[in-house]
Protein backbone atom coordinates (compact mmCIF):
# COMPACT_ATOMS: atom_id res chain seq x y z
CA UNK A 1 0.00 0.00 0.00
CA UNK A 2 1.13 3.52 -0.71
CA UNK A 3 1.06 6.50 0.67
CA UNK A 4 0.31 10.14 -1.27
CA UNK A 5 2.67 13.77 -1.68
CA UNK A 6 2.20 16.95 -1.03
CA UNK A 7 4.22 19.92 -0.87
CA UNK A 8 5.77 23.05 0.78
CA UNK A 9 7.86 25.43 -0.96
CA UNK A 10 9.67 28.88 0.13
CA UNK A 11 10.13 31.20 -2.36
CA UNK A 12 13.84 32.13 -0.93
CA UNK A 13 16.83 29.63 -1.46
CA UNK A 14 18.08 29.78 1.92
CA UNK A 15 14.95 31.18 4.46
CA UNK A 16 12.20 29.41 3.50
CA UNK A 17 9.42 32.21 4.22
CA UNK A 18 6.39 31.35 2.96
CA UNK A 19 4.39 27.64 2.05
CA UNK A 20 2.35 26.42 -0.40
CA UNK A 21 0.01 24.10 -1.13
CA UNK A 22 -0.07 22.14 -4.86
CA UNK A 23 -3.06 24.23 -5.92
CA UNK A 24 -1.54 27.49 -4.57
CA UNK A 25 1.68 26.61 -7.20
CA UNK A 26 -0.97 26.41 -9.81
CA UNK A 27 -2.09 29.92 -9.14
CA UNK A 28 1.93 30.88 -9.04
CA UNK A 29 1.65 29.32 -12.57
CA UNK A 30 -1.35 30.69 -14.03
CA UNK A 31 0.06 34.51 -12.91
CA UNK A 32 3.21 33.47 -13.78
CA UNK A 33 1.63 32.62 -17.79
CA UNK A 34 -0.48 35.77 -17.76
CA UNK A 35 2.58 37.60 -16.61
CA UNK A 36 4.67 36.30 -20.42
CA UNK A 37 1.05 37.20 -22.13
CA UNK A 38 1.73 40.59 -20.85
CA UNK A 39 5.13 40.99 -22.03
CA UNK A 40 4.32 39.55 -24.92
CA UNK A 41 1.78 41.80 -25.86
CA UNK A 42 3.99 44.96 -24.69
CA UNK A 43 6.58 42.92 -27.01
CA UNK A 44 3.99 43.28 -29.85
CA UNK A 45 3.20 46.63 -29.09
CA UNK A 46 6.66 47.93 -28.91
CA UNK A 47 7.43 46.35 -32.32
CA UNK A 48 4.51 47.97 -33.81
CA UNK A 49 5.68 51.26 -32.77
CA UNK A 50 9.46 50.81 -33.45
CA UNK A 51 9.58 52.21 -37.28
CA UNK A 52 7.70 55.63 -35.75
CA UNK A 53 10.32 55.98 -33.35
CA UNK A 54 13.24 54.80 -35.16
CA UNK A 55 11.99 57.80 -37.74
CA UNK A 56 11.82 60.29 -34.98
CA UNK A 57 15.04 59.15 -33.47
CA UNK A 58 16.78 59.54 -36.67
CA UNK A 59 15.08 63.58 -36.84
CA UNK A 60 16.91 63.92 -33.73
CA UNK A 61 19.96 62.45 -34.69
CA UNK A 62 20.36 64.80 -37.80
CA UNK A 63 19.17 67.78 -35.81
CA UNK A 64 21.44 67.18 -33.11
CA UNK A 65 24.30 66.80 -35.44
CA UNK A 66 24.03 69.85 -37.45
CA UNK A 67 23.75 71.62 -34.11
CA UNK A 68 27.35 70.35 -33.48
CA UNK A 69 28.65 71.43 -36.70
CA UNK A 70 27.16 74.73 -36.33
CA UNK A 71 29.14 74.93 -33.18
CA UNK A 72 32.04 73.74 -34.37
CA UNK A 73 31.79 76.78 -37.24
CA UNK A 74 30.95 79.26 -34.70
CA UNK A 75 33.83 78.30 -32.68
CA UNK A 76 36.63 78.31 -35.36
CA UNK A 77 35.33 81.60 -36.40
CA UNK A 78 35.55 83.06 -32.93
CA UNK A 79 38.89 81.47 -32.82
CA UNK A 80 40.35 83.40 -36.00
CA UNK A 81 38.96 86.28 -35.45
CA UNK A 82 41.07 89.09 -34.16
CA UNK A 83 39.82 90.50 -30.34
CA UNK A 84 40.09 94.31 -31.47
CA UNK A 85 41.04 95.78 -35.24
CA UNK A 86 44.62 96.94 -34.21
CA UNK A 87 44.92 98.68 -37.71
CA UNK A 88 42.31 101.15 -36.06
CA UNK A 89 43.79 101.44 -32.91
CA UNK A 90 47.04 102.31 -34.46
CA UNK A 91 45.22 104.78 -36.65
CA UNK A 92 43.68 106.41 -33.21
CA UNK A 93 47.14 106.29 -31.22
CA UNK A 94 48.62 108.37 -34.20
CA UNK A 95 45.68 111.37 -34.47
CA UNK A 96 45.63 111.22 -30.38
CA UNK A 97 49.49 112.22 -30.44
CA UNK A 98 49.25 115.10 -33.00
CA UNK A 99 46.08 116.38 -31.97
CA UNK A 100 46.29 115.55 -27.74
CA UNK A 101 49.49 114.15 -26.46
CA UNK A 102 48.42 114.44 -22.92
CA UNK A 103 45.14 112.44 -23.51
CA UNK A 104 47.49 109.68 -25.08
CA UNK A 105 48.00 107.76 -21.80
CA UNK A 106 44.27 107.93 -21.12
CA UNK A 107 43.67 106.52 -24.64
CA UNK A 108 45.99 103.55 -24.05
CA UNK A 109 44.00 102.68 -20.93
CA UNK A 110 41.00 102.29 -22.65
CA UNK A 111 42.28 100.45 -25.25
CA UNK A 112 43.81 98.23 -22.59
CA UNK A 113 40.08 97.78 -21.31
CA UNK A 114 38.28 97.55 -24.15
CA UNK A 115 41.40 94.53 -25.26
CA UNK A 116 40.01 92.85 -21.80
CA UNK A 117 36.45 93.04 -22.46
CA UNK A 118 36.71 91.53 -25.85
CA UNK A 119 39.18 89.18 -24.79
CA UNK A 120 36.53 88.25 -22.05
CA UNK A 121 33.54 87.68 -23.90
CA UNK A 122 35.28 86.12 -26.67
CA UNK A 123 36.14 83.22 -24.00
CA UNK A 124 32.55 83.17 -22.27
CA UNK A 125 31.14 83.12 -26.05
CA UNK A 126 33.65 79.88 -27.02
CA UNK A 127 32.86 78.54 -23.12
CA UNK A 128 29.45 78.57 -24.39
CA UNK A 129 29.61 76.45 -27.26
CA UNK A 130 31.84 73.73 -26.16
CA UNK A 131 29.46 73.03 -22.97
CA UNK A 132 26.29 73.06 -25.65
CA UNK A 133 28.80 70.61 -27.96
CA UNK A 134 29.56 68.63 -24.93
CA UNK A 135 25.66 68.51 -24.29
CA UNK A 136 24.59 67.95 -27.83
CA UNK A 137 27.43 64.84 -27.80
CA UNK A 138 25.89 63.37 -24.34
CA UNK A 139 21.85 63.73 -26.13
CA UNK A 140 23.18 61.84 -29.44
CA UNK A 141 24.75 59.34 -27.46
CA UNK A 142 21.06 58.42 -25.60
CA UNK A 143 19.77 58.24 -29.32
CA UNK A 144 21.56 56.35 -30.72
CA UNK A 145 21.35 53.83 -27.34
CA UNK A 146 17.38 54.21 -28.41
CA UNK A 147 17.92 53.98 -31.98
CA UNK A 148 19.82 50.73 -31.12
CA UNK A 149 16.96 49.48 -29.15
CA UNK A 150 14.77 50.13 -31.50
CA UNK A 151 16.36 48.47 -34.29
CA UNK A 152 16.91 45.28 -32.00
CA UNK A 153 13.55 45.19 -31.72
CA UNK A 154 12.92 44.99 -34.91
CA UNK A 155 15.31 42.24 -35.66
CA UNK A 156 13.62 40.10 -33.17
CA UNK A 157 9.84 40.91 -34.40
CA UNK A 158 9.11 37.59 -34.29
CA UNK A 159 10.93 36.53 -30.73
CA UNK A 160 8.42 35.35 -28.21
CA UNK A 161 9.68 35.33 -24.46
CA UNK A 162 10.52 32.23 -22.82
CA UNK A 163 7.90 31.66 -19.88
CA UNK A 164 10.58 30.00 -18.00
CA UNK A 165 13.61 33.06 -18.27
CA UNK A 166 10.64 35.66 -16.65
CA UNK A 167 10.40 35.99 -13.48
CA UNK A 168 6.82 34.98 -11.34
CA UNK A 169 5.62 38.91 -10.22
CA UNK A 170 6.48 39.02 -6.60
CA UNK A 171 9.12 36.63 -6.68
CA UNK A 172 12.81 36.12 -7.07
CA UNK A 173 13.30 32.66 -7.28
CA UNK A 174 10.80 30.38 -9.40
CA UNK A 175 10.46 27.20 -7.18
CA UNK A 176 10.66 23.69 -8.28
CA UNK A 177 8.14 21.50 -9.83
CA UNK A 178 7.42 18.52 -9.94
CA UNK A 179 8.13 15.89 -13.16
CA UNK A 180 8.18 12.23 -11.05
CA UNK A 181 6.89 11.68 -7.86
CA UNK A 182 7.50 7.83 -6.58
CA UNK A 183 4.63 7.25 -3.88
CA UNK A 184 5.73 6.18 -0.35
CA UNK A 185 4.98 2.67 0.81
CA UNK A 186 3.67 1.88 3.78
CA UNK A 187 5.64 -1.06 5.87
CA UNK A 188 3.94 -4.05 7.75
CA UNK A 189 4.10 -2.60 11.37
CA UNK A 190 2.43 1.01 10.12
CA UNK A 191 -0.95 -1.04 8.09
CA UNK A 192 -0.85 -3.38 11.82
CA UNK A 193 -1.54 -0.51 13.84
CA UNK A 194 -3.59 1.41 10.76
CA UNK A 195 -1.15 4.80 11.44
CA UNK A 196 -2.15 7.67 9.51
CA UNK A 197 -0.48 11.05 9.34
CA UNK A 198 2.60 12.66 7.77
CA UNK A 199 6.34 13.00 7.54
CA UNK A 200 7.32 16.13 7.48
CA UNK A 201 11.23 16.73 5.34
CA UNK A 202 13.57 18.98 4.48
CA UNK A 203 15.91 18.74 1.52
CA UNK A 204 17.66 20.60 -0.55
CA UNK A 205 16.54 20.74 -4.88
CA UNK A 206 19.62 21.08 -6.47
CA UNK A 207 20.72 22.34 -9.86
CA UNK A 208 19.52 19.22 -11.94
CA UNK A 209 16.46 18.85 -9.86
CA UNK A 210 17.39 15.85 -7.92
CA UNK A 211 16.60 15.91 -3.49
CA UNK A 212 20.01 16.47 -2.16
CA UNK A 213 20.47 16.35 2.21
CA UNK A 214 16.95 15.03 3.11
CA UNK A 215 16.24 15.07 6.60
CA UNK A 216 12.99 14.12 8.85
CA UNK A 217 11.57 17.19 10.75
CA UNK A 218 8.78 15.42 11.83
CA UNK A 219 7.94 11.52 12.30
CA UNK A 220 5.42 9.08 12.42
CA UNK A 221 8.07 5.80 13.16
CA UNK A 222 7.10 2.60 12.42
CA UNK A 223 9.31 2.77 9.78
CA UNK A 224 7.35 5.28 8.00
CA UNK A 225 10.41 8.11 8.15
CA UNK A 226 12.55 5.78 6.14
CA UNK A 227 10.08 5.27 3.72
CA UNK A 228 9.11 8.93 3.16
CA UNK A 229 12.89 9.24 2.40
CA UNK A 230 12.89 6.59 0.29
CA UNK A 231 10.49 8.18 -1.82
CA UNK A 232 12.31 11.21 -2.01
CA UNK A 233 15.39 9.94 -3.46
CA UNK A 234 13.55 8.59 -5.97
CA UNK A 235 11.63 11.70 -7.48
CA UNK A 236 12.59 14.34 -9.67
CA UNK A 237 12.14 18.12 -10.03
CA UNK A 238 12.18 20.48 -12.52
CA UNK A 239 14.86 22.27 -10.66
CA UNK A 240 14.23 26.10 -9.47
CA UNK A 241 15.45 28.87 -11.79
CA UNK A 242 16.74 32.49 -11.06
CA UNK A 243 16.96 34.68 -14.09
CA UNK A 244 16.16 31.84 -15.78
CA UNK A 245 19.57 29.96 -14.72
CA UNK A 246 18.62 26.27 -12.90
CA UNK A 247 19.72 27.23 -8.70
CA UNK A 248 19.39 24.93 -5.92
CA UNK A 249 15.98 25.38 -3.23
CA UNK A 250 15.65 24.58 0.19
CA UNK A 251 12.51 23.19 0.80
CA UNK A 252 9.65 21.29 2.73
CA UNK A 253 7.50 18.15 1.63
CA UNK A 254 5.37 17.01 3.57
CA UNK A 255 4.28 12.80 2.73
CA UNK A 256 1.22 11.88 4.01
CA UNK A 257 0.19 7.80 5.11
CA UNK A 258 -3.41 7.37 5.17
CA UNK A 259 -4.94 3.92 5.86
CA UNK A 260 -8.42 3.55 4.24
Amino acid sequence: MRGSVGTNFSDNITHPVQTATEQDWEQVKQAHDQYAQVLQKHHEESVAQAPAKLADLQKQEQTLTQRIESDKANLHQLVMTPTVDKNKQSADLRAQAKTNPAGLAAMLQAQDDQYRQAATAQTQRGSKLNQDMDYCRQELDKVHKQEQEQQAILKYASATPKVDDLPIPGREVIPPLWQHRQAPEYTKQALANKINGSVLLSMVVDETGHPQNIKVLRGLGYGLDEKAVSSMVGSVFQPARKNGSPVPFDMQVEVSFDVR
